[in-house]
């Protein structure tokens, strides 16, 4: 039985593609981030707390190559890898989910084509915000760095069903 202090758990996550064959499951409270990693239970039965970024939106983790992407209880995208974590929307869309939506949201989030999207809206709060998907392209551009956040001729089409 796991259990946490004053932390809910909100999703799960799983991911086996180390070089080793190690198991990797990540657990998301509303408060923090743990992992268990290993190949045997007895390791895997281990909770540690990597990082102090939770999530209240289940729906927006999403494993891809080894590292879970998740919409933070800070309203941040954040990405949780072997490398550590990283808020991949400091100074770049952290505007687009910050100011504009309060905690009563609908987030959901896949992975598709390298691609990280994740549509968001106001939870039929009847705002002035439209709802959105925002997409996260992984690949290396030809200076060795991510792509970021992209305009996506798909995302304007897609529509999340909440």
């Amino acid at each position: 039985v796991i259990q946490f202090q004053g932390e809910y758990p909100v999703a799960f996550s799983v991911s086996s593609t180390s070089a080793f064959g190690d198991n990797v499951i990540w657990v998301f409270t509303d408060r923090a981030t743990y992992q268990m990693a290993g190949y045997q239970t007895t390791v895997l039965s281990r909770l540690r707390k990597i990082a102090p970024h939770g999530t209240y939106w289940p729906s927006s983790v999403a494993e891809y190559l080894g590292s879970a992407y998740l919409l933070s209880s800070e309203k941040k995208v954040m990405r949780i890898s072997p490398q550590g974590i990283e808020d991949i929307t400091e100074r770049r869309v952290e505007d687009k989910f910050s100011s504009t939506f309060g905690l009563t949201i609908n987030a959901q989030a896949t992975f598709s084509n390298y691609r990280y999207y994740i549509s968001v809206d106001d939870a039929g709060n009847q705002s002035a915000y439209d709802p959105a998907t925002y997409v996260y392209d992984t690949r290396l551009n030809e200076k060795g760095h991510e792509f970021g956040w992209v305009q996506d001729d798909l995302a304007g089409s897609l529509a999340a069903e909440f």
